[in-house]
């Protein structure tokens, strides 16, 4: 197996006669003539030559007895990448494969590209990225929807601990603001976690958007558009994957609130502080009054206090 070569580069025949040395883009078949693109365009202005065609494939550079021009490799200095290891589906020139694929079945890349343009191999590579972009897309839609629903479910949760904090007195309103922000801190973990699935799944709408942008940019120089298709081969199942695991990971904490009734019964039946006693004038007797909270004496609001506060902890704990 041929492992060496060298990277022969042309010269525009049109331009040389114009003493200009520019790299020859292709070659006229009828005229048998090399030809940047600029002279090529400026010679099919001609009716007399508007049928001709530029070849710029390897094969048909190969047909008229000339060496093909390959790219070069990017680990070996001078050596032209002109073999790929179907095994690995990787490219490479001789000396990668020799170290890296000794052991594979080689193949010489000139011997598949023509037709592949238009072969089965390409096409179904381009279904597989229809199909990955079309369900990221989808999925998109799905991130979206559960971004708004956590706002929703919020929206819902603060409503409700509004709501009974307004019922409560005023010494338990520090811990509904607690219980709020027990929410928010929930609703900013499942925000971040969707924001990101989201960036993560518009990046591999992206990248699917590049591979097929790429594939058509290269449709006509089918040394390239083989390359691009290996490695993209490659890719998508990176892009399988990162879907996969974004499917995974696209769930947010369903959360309500619930009153505890222990604490509602005693909000609604605490309507005194409690009985305040003091002893009569003579100090043999104690006398027993009813203290309303509106006109309680401090000993009797911190005792109340410290039954609600009693209760209040006890339903902080079993949450």
């Amino acid at each position: 197996m041929e492992v060496s070569g060298k990277k022969l580069r042309k010269y525009c025949k049109p331009c040389e006669q114009r003493k200009a040395s520019k790299y020859s883009d292709g070659f006229c078949s009828q005229c048998e003539e090399e030809m940047c693109q600029r002279c090529f365009d400026t010679h099919k202005q001609w009716k007399l030559f508007r049928e001709h065609r530029l070849a710029a494939s390897v094969a048909a550079a190969s047909n008229k007895g000339e060496t093909p021009t390959f790219d070069d490799c990017t680990k070996h200095l001078n050596e032209p990448i002109k073999f790929f290891c179907p095994e690995h589906g990787q490219v490479g020139c001789g000396d990668c494969m020799i170290i890296s694929h000794k052991t594979c079945k080689v193949e010489y890349i000139p011997e598949h590209i023509d037709g592949y343009k238009d072969g089965k191999q390409l096409k179904m590579l381009k279904k597989d990225i229809d199909s990955y972009e079309n369900e990221a897309k989808s999925l998109l839609g799905s991130i979206r929807r559960n971004k708004d629903h956590v706002k929703d479910v919020n929206k819902k949760f603060a409503l409700e601990v509004k709501l009974f904090r307004d019922e409560m007195v005023s010494h338990i309103t520090e811990l509904a603001d607690d219980m709020l922000k027990y929410g928010d801190d929930i609703m900013t973990a499942d925000m971040t976690k969707i924001e990101n699935l989201e960036k993560e799944n518009k990046s591999l709408v992206d990248e699917t958007n590049g591979m097929r942008d790429t594939l058509q940019s290269e449709a006509d120089q089918p040394y390239k558009l083989f390359i691009s298709s290996l490695s993209y081969k490659q890719n998508l199942h990176l892009v399988r994957d990162q879907l996969e695991r974004i499917k995974a990971n696209n769930t947010i904490e369903k959360y309500d609130f619930t009153r505890d009734c222990n604490l509602e019964q005693l909000m609604k039946t605490c309507k005194q502080l409690g009985a305040l006693h003091k002893p009569n004038e003579s100090g043999a007797a104690l006398r027993k009054e009813t203290v309303k909270a509106n006109r309680a004496t401090p000993v009797a609001k911190a005792k109340c206090s410290q039954t609600n506060q009693v209760s209040i902890l006890y339903y902080l704990s079993v949450l």
